[in-house]
């Protein structure tokens, strides 16, 4: 028997709910194994994706199209009607609670729904919404200004109507607290799939070329791929770098320094590859000494994050450098180096002692492994979500 399979014999159950119009990989691809996981293990939960395009059910995961009200242009409906049309999709009496990942720009529905639903609501976060917005765009006009106010006073109101708060971490559940109140706080942090045979045997370090890899779906400023660009420009160590970045970057002022590093031809390559499956991804994982997670949070006011990268890191054996406080990283874990969280220049000397340190260890492998299958395996998580039954 599955040493984490738990039988349950009632019929209470929770609905995970995600809004997410256009499809995000990385999100998508973290509730598909959920949703796997728990259906494995007979927990009592379902997982819906409410998206414009697809209607399809795996299991206990429902892909689930969006039913639109006619004569409204659907484009305008989802976004500006957004609660509405969750109010509409989800099957509210069919579940005792729902998780629903909380939908940014809230509009005067969200008040409604969380009024008439909110005792059976646990709202969901993962980040510093009013901070996220100011980052991602710093240029200002009229719809960010809009967003900024409705994120800003109406999320406070319908939290005040919710049943609880989850974040991925303690931070984010003194700040939600303080929109709305003390709540039924629970700090579930992101997880991953573990499997002995996704541990990637990394290159071992020859002590001549430092190889880092820099992965993200896309590049956001809390990321930092400036600051380890800004770094690598003023880098004058003896060893070689390569530098692969994995990703897409909209910045041009990033491609830029992309470039312009390339061009010296000195002691840093750059390889940059906007998209990878899973397979070439690993393929590259292989090829580098040790990865990069978050390096710059402080531009969202933020010192606690749990990224889904990090936790993919920890999943593949992968050692990693961050610049932030994680809840799935313990002080006595080794294979991962903490950094200051600012705009500083990135120290590489004290990363090549770091790879040189965590590769003597024989057992590193097996050692990130049991780590992993305490800390951050996704059933520990599910089993989080049950709890609140």
């Amino acid at each position: 028997m599955n040493e984490n399979c738990i039988t349950y014999i009632d019929n209470r159950k929770l609905i995970h709910v995600t809004y997410m119009p256009y499809l995000s990989i990385g999100i998508y691809k973290k509730i598909k194994i959920l949703a796997r996981i728990s259906e494995k293990n007979q927990y009592p939960i379902d997982f819906m994706i409410l998206n414009l395009f697809k209607e399809k059910k795996y299991g206990n995961l429902h892909l689930k199209k969006i039913e639109f009200y006619k004569f409204i242009p659907r484009r305008i409906q989802s976004m500006f009607f957004k609660y509405k049309l969750i109010k509409k999709n989800i099957p509210w009496e069919k579940y005792k609670y729902i998780i629903l990942r909380h939908v940014m720009y809230p509009d005067i529905d969200s008040i409604k729904m969380f009024k008439k639903y909110g005792n059976k609501i646990f709202s969901e976060h993962h980040t510093n919404e009013i901070m996220e917005i100011k980052s991602i765009n710093k240029k200002l006009n009229l719809k960010k200004i809009i967003d900024f106010y409705l994120e800003k006073f109406l999320t406070p109101i319908k939290l005040k109507y919710s049943r609880g708060i989850i974040a991925v971490t303690k931070e984010i559940i003194d700040l939600e607290e303080r929109k709305g109140g003390l709540k039924n706080s629970y700090l579930i942090s992101n997880g991953c799939i573990l499997s002995l045979n996704n541990i990637i045997k990394n290159n071992k370090f020859d002590n001549k070329i430092l190889k880092i890899i820099f992965v993200s779906s896309v590049f956001y400023p809390w990321q930092g791929l400036d600051r380890i660009l800004r770094s690598l420009k003023k880098y004058n160590g003896d060893l070689k770098i390569e530098f692969t970045i994995v990703g897409i970057i909209n910045e041009l002022e990033l491609i830029k320094s992309i470039n312009e590093i390339n061009e010296k031809k000195g002691l840093i390559k750059i390889k940059w590859l906007k998209r990878l499956d899973s397979y070439d991804l690993d393929n590259e994982y292989k090829k580098n000494n040790i990865a990069v997670s978050t390096l710059a949070l402080y531009r969202k006011n933020m010192k606690e994050a749990c990224p889904l990268k990090s936790c993919e890191y920890i999943a593949k054996g992968i050692p990693f450098i961050y610049a932030y406080e994680d809840p799935n990283i313990t002080d006595d874990y080794k294979y991962a180096l903490k950094i200051s969280n600012d705009n500083s220049l990135i120290d590489f000397k004290k990363i090549i002692e770091f790879v040189n340190e965590v590769y003597k260890e024989k057992d590193m492998y097996k050692n990130i492994y049991q780590y992993a299958r305490k800390h951050v395996a996704y059933e520990r998580k599910l089993e989080q979500y049950i709890n609140l039954l």
